[in-house]
């Protein structure tokens, strides 16, 4: 089982970001992160940018960008911590999973 991210070459945003969610969700979970360049071919009919955990797509409950609590409502609770590194820079602080509604 992976965290895979579909990404286009270059990444662009999106990509980039859900790049930075797998290397967060591979460091605290374990598993290992694949990350996938389709071309003009989408993978597994899935195309960029998208981010897949344990072969579940994350479904942006906004329509368009994945959010942490995306990720949680995915993952479910089995594993999943409340808290993640998001590693912005070396001064970055634990993110609790769904702070950044409150």
């Amino acid at each position: 089982m992976t965290v895979t991210v579909i990404s286009k070459d270059p990444p662009g945003g999106r990509c980039t970001l859900y790049t930075r969610y797998a290397e967060a969700l591979s460091r605290h979970s374990g598993l290992p992160v694949n990350i996938h360049y389709p071309g003009d071919k989408p993978g597994d009919g899935i195309a960029p940018p998208a981010l897949v955990i344990r072969g579940k797509l994350v479904t942006p409950a906004d329509g368009v960008i994945v959010s942490p609590d995306d990720i949680t409502q995915t993952a479910g609770g089995a594993w999943a911590s409340p808290w993640i590194w998001l590693p912005a820079n070396q001064n970055s602080k634990p993110f609790r999973i769904g702070s950044w509604r409150k």
